[in-house]
């Protein structure tokens, strides 16, 4: 999976768990009194406790279809996630999780992911310096990397701290305008959350660990999980008959996932990985006018071709909306084609990048809206936010 620039963002979207809560929030504690049952939602810094202007984009509960299998193999049991995004600048992304493994196994998932960075050797010309970096010391073990990744024709760099306090694995992730200062005070005051004592997880947590997502929620949806019990609204395959009628492969194909974020944040859905670089007012010569704007596609299974484009438009700053202008668009594949030769079939598992023209008059570019259909039936929708 050759995921461009932000590839430790969204390697980081396996991230996530547990637990305590900050604001009011009652702790259970077992007839022993040795653990206290614990929510992951409930360690993942709020909004207000972020060190800037930040706003949620999206949070959900994980299942294990979001983490690694060695992950699950030492003894990850559920976890929760929320993606920031500061105010002023789209590209300042923080991405925090907790990841809850019972205490056995901690310090051996800890000791993989430590390793499995230090050694990493990137499989891309446009991610490289990969390294482990010093960190303070917190909660009861901690590791920092960072490595350089490629948007445009520019290197940033990336970062990402992790640590483990008891049963809870931690990561705070952040994009290249996010400093490591600002980095070690979110970690900080995670830690502070979680509490000197083995833990328990939630039921509401165990359920969401099992109950396989079908959607991202935006950030004012409330995730299936925090509405209603999971067994009664989305129930495990095994505990009703409903595989025996709609087979597991077969139920995406109604289903329908709309992702919304801002430029230069990567977005996929398992799929397609979609990001949006720039938007450019078109002036010279043959150009015809209108705002280009360039995405970058990414197919991220070898087992079927993916790219099938329903729609592709902007909303401008009147909220109009402007269909793409095919026939003035552009693609690059290795060379320059016409964007009318799209459909044509591409290698599984091959990223291109598209110039599409839009006619927008007096108006500015707004919104990006791209909608892919796949062999299934089933669609996805990206909504990414511009700016110029």
């Amino acid at each position: 999976m050759n995921k461009k620039f932000l590839f430790g963002i969204v390697f980081c979207v396996l991230l996530l768990t547990c637990c305590i809560s900050d604001n009011g929030g009652t702790t259970t504690t077992t007839p022993s009194s040795k653990t206290v049952k614990v929510d992951p939602k409930d360690f993942v810094l709020e909004s207000y406790e972020m060190p800037g202007n930040y706003s949620l984009d999206k949070e959900y509960y994980l299942s294990k279809n979001d983490i690694k299998d060695w992950a699950i193999e030492r003894g990850w049991q559920g976890g929760y996630k929320r993606v920031y995004i500061e105010d002023s600048k789209a590209s300042r992304i923080v991405v925090i999780g907790c990841d809850f493994h019972t205490l056995s196994s901690i310090q051996d998932a800890f000791n993989y992911s430590k390793g499995y960075h230090g050694a990493r050797v990137s499989e891309s010309p446009d991610e490289k310096d990969f390294e482990l970096v010093s960190s303070p010391e917190i909660g009861d073990g901690t590791f920092a990397y960072q490595f350089k990744g490629k948007a445009g024709e520019k290197w940033y760099t990336y970062r990402a701290l992790s640590f483990i306090k008891q049963n809870i694995f931690v990561r705070v992730v952040g994009s290249w305008d996010v400093s490591w200062d600002d980095i070690i005070e979110m970690a900080e005051k995670i830690a502070e959350k979680i509490p000197d004592k083995e833990m328990e997880l939630s039921e509401k947590a165990k359920s969401a660990a099992q109950t396989p997502r079908s959607t991202t929620p935006a950030p004012t949806t409330t995730v299936p999980p925090t509405t209603t019990p999971v067994p009664t609204t989305s129930p495990p395959p095994t505990t009703t008959p409903t595989p025996t009628t709609t087979p597991p492969p077969t139920t995406p194909a109604s289903k329908h996932i709309t992702l919304k974020g801002g430029m230069d944040e990567p977005l996929d859905d398992g799929k397609l990985y979609v990001v949006v670089w720039t938007v450019t007012k078109s002036y010279r010569g043959w150009q015809p006018g209108g705002y280009f704007v360039e995405v970058f596609i990414q197919n991220l299974t070898k087992d079927e071709i993916l790219w099938k484009p329903k729609v592709m438009k902007v909303i401008d700053s009147s909220d109009k909306s402007h269909n793409c202008r095919v026939d003035v668009s552009f693609i690059l594949t290795g060379t320059e084609e016409q964007l009318s030769v799209i459909e044509q079939v591409f290698k599984p598992d091959e990223g291109f990048r598209l110039w599409l023209n839009f006619e927008t008059g007096m108006y500015l570019p707004k919104t990006f809206i791209l909608t892919n259909e796949y062999s299934d039936g089933s669609t996805t929708t990206w909504e990414i936010r511009l700016k110029l």
